[in-house]
């Protein structure tokens, strides 16, 4: 109500009143002290109001500060895609990996080494069980699970690990572009730098380029690529790295007459006639030896040797009264070398 007219309200009011002058003087302002305590009452009362409002406006902000940056952020599809075709490119060119290197290193003794624990000869399947492990641990959580089967097997994984080269493999300016083609979204290509550094210090930089098909969210289900002529130049390199001091020639023969011949410098070959030499057995007495198949050649000595039916044995051409006789084991990795 406008505050005048309340007053000229209470001042007719007093008119009406029979009473004296000094007594309505006394009440009127006794109403109008009231009248203003009314009035200024209101002031704190709003002021209370906007405080509580604040205090509850700051509680909100506290207990729910930026929703934004409270909720996960939810990574985009082709996000996840490129990163794991990055992360197998990555894992697949920097090497050599140790790890790997000495599960291989078990699976080769495996057939060729009749002297290993583990040996079952090229025959038999070897135990693959940390081989695939390793795998799947390296690999598994980006690929689907048929496309991980396919990436070990056909392209194949661990392509560029290599344990008699001494080298180092890298790679850089991975790109990964997903296909514009509407009708094939899971479709991407990609690129990369690969640096292979060889022993001697030399350094060569390799192109690769190859597609990926992203099956499933985040995981590959097939990826094919290439590198030049990058395993070529690793070959090559392992091949001149080789101590040509270390060989093991082997001589067709005949009627004690030499056909043809072989040379091999593989450690690995190398030691399955050291093996065969180490652990064949003497034999007592000697009746007249037929012709020897084969004339072997090996740390500066030769040896006359005798191969069939998954037996063997062995003569030192210096001591040709003495036949030592192979294991069956070494007599079956022999034959499987030489066939």
């Amino acid at each position: 109500m406008d505050r005048s007219k309340e007053f000229d309200e209470l001042f007719q009011e007093m008119k009406r009143i029979d009473r004296s002058d000094e007594s309505r003087r006394t009440s009127l302002l006794k109403l109008k002290s009231k009248a203003e305590k009314k009035r200024f009452n209101v002031v704190p009362v709003f002021i209370s109001i906007i405080v509580v409002a604040m205090a509850c406006l700051l509680v909100f902000v506290l207990v729910d500060p930026a929703p934004e940056k409270n909720l996960a952020v939810d990574i985009p599809l082709e996000d996840k895609n490129k990163a794991a075709i990055r992360t197998v490119l990555e894992k697949e060119f920097t090497g050599p990996n140790e790890e790997y290197l000495v599960i291989v290193e078990d699976l080769r003794r495996q057939q060729i080494d009749p002297t290993y624990e583990g040996y079952v000869g090229q025959e038999q399947p070897t135990d693959d069980t940390a081989w695939r492990a390793f795998a799947k641990e390296t690999y598994g959580d980006y690929f689907t699970e048929n496309g991980l089967e396919k990436f070990l097997m056909a392209t194949p994984a661990f392509m560029y690990q290599w344990d008699d080269l001494d080298y180092q493999l890298s790679i850089d300016d991975i790109k990964v572009t997903q296909s514009e083609n509407s009708n094939a979204p899971k479709n991407y290509s990609f690129t990369a730098k690969v640096t292979y550094k060889f022993k001697n210090g030399e350094t060569k930089l390799y192109e690769l380029k190859g597609e990926a098909i992203c099956s499933e969210e985040g995981k590959i289900g097939k990826i094919f690529y290439s590198t030049g002529n990058l395993l070529t130049q690793m070959n090559e390199d392992a091949n001149s790295s080789i101590d040509v001091t270390e060989k093991v020639s082997i001589f067709e023969m005949k009627d004690y007459v030499i056909k043809n011949g072989r040379e091999f410098i593989k450690p690995e070959v190398i030691n399955v006639f050291e093996n065969a030499i180490k652990t064949a057995e003497k034999i007592p007495g000697i009746s007249d030896a037929i012709s020897p198949h084969y004339k072997v050649e090996l740390n500066d000595e030769t040896f006359f040797l005798w191969l069939g039916d998954g037996q063997g044995s062995i003569m030192n051409v210096k001591d040709t009264h003495t036949v030592y006789e192979l294991t069956p084991e070494s007599a079956k990795a022999i034959e499987v070398t030489l066939n």
